[in-house]
């Protein structure tokens, strides 16, 4: 009964913390355990509208090359980037707070998650097809990966690395395009971009 209150949508976090007071090991009566077993043995799946906004998420995502692709044919890339934060910069302006201690951190970051990772990504995108360049981009996946693994010692089970996998793989399909090498060095851009991006992540 004292996890009656808890709805389907609470995290397993949660269902743990409910159960300890009840967990047998500690005198309690053996309701909190059943819980905690039961956390185990049913794992949460994701609710359909969770499912959905990452949908729309990703549909947003990937409508964001096309814009990129049209603005580049107007503006040269570095400007549109220039042109993209300076907006971004006027609309958020009024609730930036400093973080003491913490600027030159968040000054690297900004950089190579905005200015490096776009500048790069429009220079790429004005030489590639914009399809080739949003294939390209998910090398952030595995870059991230093994970055994780070299500077923070993270250790990466069979699941990320069958990800990884299918993330090269990709990649290489696309490679096998004869058009690819005749936007080679937009690639390359693509490339850099996804490193960028990892390393800031």
């Amino acid at each position: 009964d004292r996890d009656q209150g808890l709805g389907r949508e609470d995290s397993a976090v949660t269902l743990q913390y409910h159960a300890c007071p009840g967990d047998g090991a500690r005198g309690g009566s053996p309701d909190g355990a059943r819980s905690a077993r039961f956390m185990f043995e049913r794992p949460r799946t994701m609710a359909p509208r969770h499912l959905a906004l990452m949908i729309f998420i990703c549909v947003i995502w990937g409508y964001n090359f096309v814009a990129a692709k049209v603005g580049v044919r107007e503006l040269p890339p570095l400007l549109f980037t220039g042109l993209r934060f300076s907006i971004i910069a006027v609309v958020l302006l009024p609730f930036l707070k400093p973080a003491p201690g913490r600027m030159r951190d968040i000054f690297i970051i900004a950089m190579f998650n905005g200015a490096v990772h776009f500048g790069l990504m429009f220079i790429g995108i004005a030489l590639a097809a914009a399809s080739v360049v949003a294939v390209v981009a998910q090398l952030n996946v595995p870059f991230a990966t093994l970055l994780s693994i070299v500077l923070l010692g993270e250790v990466v089970r069979l699941r990320r690395w069958v990800g990884i996998a299918l993330t090269i793989l990709g990649v290489t399909i696309v490679s096998f395009d004869p058009h690819v090498f005749d936007e080679l060095t937009g690639v390359l851009f693509a490339a850099g971009a996804a490193l960028s991006g990892a390393i800031a992540s």
